[in-house]
């Protein structure tokens, strides 16, 4: 409890007694650093940290592209009932993690 100049005891809300200092506020500010000495290269499309490229992503590894195979929908009827033939989906490229 606090007391002001009367001697009074002032009452404070729960969630101030429960605030406290971030033990990840060093880690934070160290990020911070990092991320303010990396240079962007225009030539490899990455960050440059000390003369290697710089990840920041939730992976270790660079991204790799990666493609997933066309397949075919087989045909059938629809909610409301009327006829829907097969098709064919065309394969997708995307980005992932590098494996």
């Amino acid at each position: 409890m606090l007391t002001n100049e009367n001697n009074s005891q002032i009452s404070l809300p729960l969630q101030v007694h429960l605030l406290t200092l971030c033990p990840y506020s060093a880690a934070f500010g160290e990020d911070e650093n990092l991320f303010l000495s990396m240079q962007f290269d225009k030539l490899l499309g990455l960050n440059i940290l000390n003369g290697r490229p710089a990840y920041l992503a939730l992976y270790k590894q660079p991204p790799t592209s990666c493609q997933t195979p066309g397949k075919m929908l087989p045909g059938g009827y629809t909610k409301s009932g009327k006829w829907k033939p097969a098709r064919w989906t065309p394969l997708k490229t995307d980005k992932r993690a590098g494996k």
